[in-house]
Order: structure tokens, then C-alpha cells, then sequence
């Protein structure tokens, strides 16, 4: 999961280099062809071509070269790598707009590796350098991971006014959070609302959305809609991370009698002795206690559908889902 995240955070640094294509009428930048195996997925050839382009001193503009050097460094193959090339280019440049851009990046590798205090520092000398909304997202993101709920509602608000729909939807579902973890459900629902009418179940945080917006209905006793919403889920954003989570919920909660608003769900076929299921492993350990320990600190973050098994090799597993595909228990395990 931290590569993910990782990659995740080379993903923004590379937009914004793939993204900041200058050409002048007839004289094409040296980049372009670089920065086209880049975006084909050709990182090695890619990488060969700036290291050519690099070793040759008159071969780039100086402006040029500051590029060249940025996009060597997203595209280094490890991580470590990565996060000592950011943190190198960002020593080394004076101009703000560069400099908040690196910063952010530093902030999302350190934010996926869990040195949230760190990370936040990043952030918030990006939303200093003009990155306002996206650094004072971020910002509001680590300080709800640190449990500092105040700074974390204060950052959240100035995103939430972004003219950027992908910064406000995300503030939004976060803001959703900080009244959700706060047991304030009734305050919650609006933010969750508020995404999921303005989202394309395709694109950005619908899916997330809704199975909040589920969750809090369920608290507050209105178990008919929270249902509905797990459906509307399972039917728009099947392939979603979200889905596998609705899926295990809809299958262990039985409908109550009375609810006819809501279609049950289809009976299950008769047991299949050679279907094969599938979930995702976890942990496993060698003393039951520490499985019993994560299990339990799993279900207490909100995670559906976790259990424990002892095998003959002597470790106990934990597991999450009970998916019918693999496909399926992927997206669940991401």
C-alpha cells in the first residue's frame, strides 16, 4: 500500500511536469519526445533519453534543463530515490511556483509513509507558496490523521471554497469525516450528500460518498436508506474499492421485517462445494492474541466483514471479505 501511495505522489509530480509542455511555433522543446514515453508508460526509455539529453550542455534551454531534471527525478524507479531527487531539486530552486509544487510532492511521499507531522510542514509551506487550496487540503487531511480535529476543520473549510471541483468534493467528504468520527452524523450527511449529487459515480469520490452517507443512516436508525444506498452502490460503482466493503455489509445484515420499501437482495444460490472465494489476508501471526488485536482494531475503524482463522501451519490469519470474484477481492485489497 505505501508503493501505491508512493506512486500515487509521483502521479501529481508528473502531471504537473507532462502538463507543462511549452513549445514555441515551429522550435518543439527537446522534452517532447521524453515526455511522450513518459506518458506511454516507456519510464526506462525515457529515462535513458533525459540522461542523454542531461550529459550534453548545450543540448537544453536552462528553463529546459530545470524540467529535465524534475521529470528524471519522478521517474526514478525507487522511492527512496524519489523522495532524495525532490527533496534535492527543492534545496536547489528559488522560484515559488517550483518550489511549492516540490513541496507538495515531498509532503505526499512523507503523508503515504506515515510521518504525518513532517508531511504536514511540507503542506503547509506549499499552501505559503501559493498552493492555497490543494496545500490547505492536504494540511486539513494530515491534521484529521493526527486526530487534530480543529486544525483539521479550520483547513478543510478554505478548500472546501476551491474553484477546483476534484479539491472541494475531496474537502467536502473529509469535512463529512471530521462529523462522523466525531459521532455528529446528522452534521455529516450534508457533506456526504453534497458529493454524491455533484459526482459522476465514475469519477472522483462518490463511491466513497455513499457508503458514508450509508453508514451515518444506519446510526441514526434509518436502516432502510442506508440499504438502499449500499445498493445504489453495488449497481453504479461496481468495480469500486467501496463496493467490496457494501457487498460484505448487505450480505451479514439480514432485512428486517417491515421494510418493504427496500427490494431484498437475491436469495443466494444453493452452496457451491467447488466455487472458489476469495479475501484478503492482512496479517498472520504466530500468537492468536495479536490476530484477536488487529481483527479487533480493524472492526473499530469501520472495516466490515473481518475474522480470524487458525491454520495447520500454525499462524493465525486475518482476513477481510468474502468475495465471489478476484477481481473483486483486489479492489478490496487496494
Amino acid at each position: 500500500m505505501r508503493g501505491a501511495r508512493t506512486r500515487l505522489a509521483g502521479a501529481v509530480l508528473a502531471a504537473l511536469l507532462l502538463g507543462g509542455a511549452s513549445l514555441s511555433a515551429g522550435n518543439p522543446s527537446p522534452l517532447e519526445d521524453v515526455r511522450v514515453l513518459a506518458a506511454e508508460g516507456r519510464r526506462a526509455a525515457a529515462r535513458a533519453a533525459l540522461d542523454s539529453l542531461l550529459a550534453r550542455p548545450d543540448s537544453l534551454s536552462s528553463a529546459d534543463r530545470r524540467d529535465a531534471e524534475r521529470l528524471r527525478v519522478e521517474l526514478e524507479p525507487d522511492g527512496e530515490r524519489y523522495e532524495e531527487g525532490l527533496r534535492r531539486l527543492l534545496a536547489e530552486e528559488q522560484e515559488p511556483g517550483p518550489r511549492a509544487s516540490l513541496s507538495l510532492a515531498v509532503g505526499h511521499v512523507l503523508f503515504a509513509r506515515g510521518k504525518l507531522e513532517e508531511a504536514r510542514d511540507f503542506f503547509h509551506r506549499a499552501r505559503e507558496l501559493g498552493r492555497e487550496e490543494e496545500g490547505s487540503l492536504w494540511e486539513g487531511l494530515t491534521d484529521l490523521a493526527l486526530g487534530a480535529v480543529s486544525g483539521a476543520r479550520e483547513a478543510l473549510e478554505r478548500a472546501a471554497g476551491s474553484g477546483n471541483r476534484a479539491i472541494r468534493e475531496r474537502a467536502f467528504l473529509a469535512l463529512g469525516e471530521v462529523h462522523r468520527l466525531a459521532g455528529r452524523c446528522e452534521d455529516a450527511l450534508g457533506y456526504y450528500q453534497a458529493v454524491r449529487e455533484e459526482t459522476h459515480p465514475e469519477a472522483g469520490w462518490w463511491a466513497a460518498a455513499v457508503l458514508r452517507e450509508a453508514q451515518c443512516r444506519r446510526k441514526l436508525g434509518e436502516t432502510a436508506r442506508g440499504r438502499e444506498l449500499l445498493q445504489l452502490l453495488l449497481q453504479r460503482a461496481p468495480d469500486s474499492y467501496e463496493a467490496a466493503l457494501a457487498e460484505v455489509s448487505l450480505a451479514r445484515e439480514p432485512v428486517p421485517e417491515g421494510e418493504g420499501a427496500v427490494a431484498p437482495l437475491p436469495a443466494p444460490a444453493a452452496p457451491d462445494s467447488t466455487a472458489v472465494r476469495y479475501a484478503v489476508q492482512v496479517g498472520a501471526f504466530s500468537l492468536a492474541e495479536n490476530a484477536k488485536t488487529l481483527a479487533q482494531r480493524l472492526a473499530d475503524n469501520g472495516v466490515a466483514g473481518v475474522r480470524v482463522t487458525s491454520e495447520t501451519d500454525g499462524l493465525h490469519r486475518v482476513l477481510v471479505g468474502d468475495c465471489s470474484s478476484r477481481d473483486r477481492a483486489e479492489s478490496l485489497g487496494d
